[in-house]
């Protein structure tokens, strides 16, 4: 699912999110793919995201 990506580690990770919540955010989203894929989702309908949200779990659509 990540072939060719470089994933960040469990220390990066954490560092963005303490870096945010000490910003006051309350949401952290790092990455610019990852928000859009977190904040685009407002955008679709509620049984596609549901049925892209199985896929991308691995479960079998129906």
């Amino acid at each position: 699912m990540v072939k060719g990506r470089k994933l960040p580690t469990s220390k990066e990770v954490a560092e963005y999110g303490y870096n945010a919540m000490m910003k006051g955010k309350f949401v952290a989203v790092p990455g610019f793919l990852n928000s859009l894929l977190v904040f685009g989702v407002r955008f679709f309908p509620r049984s596609f995201v549901v049925k892209a949200a199985r896929f991308g779990a691995g479960a079998k659509m129906s």
